[in-house]
Order: structure tokens, then sequence, then C-alpha cells
């Protein structure tokens, strides 16, 4: 069932295969939707089950390791983000609402968790203690990878 009128098309294997490697950019294309789509689905069935809070600390952190190249394990003590790193961006990732971005945020600023809001700056071993998230969270990225 769609929520939408939708067209389906059979398409013979090899046919498919031959046009992929023909057009080396269509199949690059369509592995990153895939993959991107698998990613934001084990996104969603780990959050499913998170407070909002627990979702985001868990998504800078894989931020962090993911897009910033850095693992949680190295960081010394404040995770620095990028300025694209937003309320705005998170809840665009997380599918919430910008207002429960804001509301952490205000919680974390409050408890010194939060040290600056615009660049993103994270006491990441306060973040620790407080168990807002599983110190080995990129673990969940690369078992999808085996």
């Amino acid at each position: 069932m769609a929520l939408t009128d939708v067209k389906v098309f059979r398409v013979q294997k090899n046919y498919f295969l031959d046009h992929m490697f023909a057009n080396p950019q269509y199949m690059q294309l369509m592995l990153q939707q895939v993959s991107s789509f698998l990613v934001y689905m084990t996104h969603q069935h780990y959050y499913s089950k998170s407070t909002i809070e627990k979702k985001i600390a868990n998504e800078l952190v894989e931020l962090t390791w993911m897009n910033l190249g850095l693992s949680p394990e190295k960081v010394n003590r404040m995770l620095v983000f990028p300025d694209y790193v937003n309320e705005s961006y998170l809840a665009k990732l997380l599918q919430l609402d910008k207002s429960e971005i804001t509301i952490v945020f205000k919680k974390w600023r409050e408890e010194q968790l939060l040290l600056k809001q615009s660049p993103i700056v994270l006491d990441y071993v306060s973040l620790q203690k407080n168990h807002l998230f599983r110190k080995r969270s990129q673990l969940k990225i690369k078992s999808l990878l085996r």
C-alpha cells in the first residue's frame, strides 16, 4: 500500500545490470540512495525506543564518527561541529520538530553539556558521564557493513 499512486516496472536483471555498468554515474547514484536509506532505516529503528535527548546525543556522536572522521574514543574533552550542524539540520536528520532540539539544547546549556551553540560545542566527557549515548554507538553502523 502506498500513500500516492505509483507505477511498478519489471526489468530483466541482465538488462538492468548492463545499463548500470554502461552508466557508472547511475550505479553510484543508486548505491548512494540505497545505502542512505539503509542507514536512515537503521537509525529510525534504533531511535524508536530512545528519548529525544538520547536521539540527539547519539546522532551527534555518529556525525563525529562518520562525517568528521573522529573516533569517539580519541576525543579529549570537546566536540566541535561544523557550522552546517545546527538545530535545523538535526531536526531534519532525526525527523523532529526544531523546538524539540531547542528544548534539549537549553537543558544541555543549563547542565553545561552544551558549551556553545553556534557552532555546536559539546562537552563529550560530561555527555558520556550522563549516559546519553552508547559508548560504542558506531558498532551499529559497522555491523551493517559486514
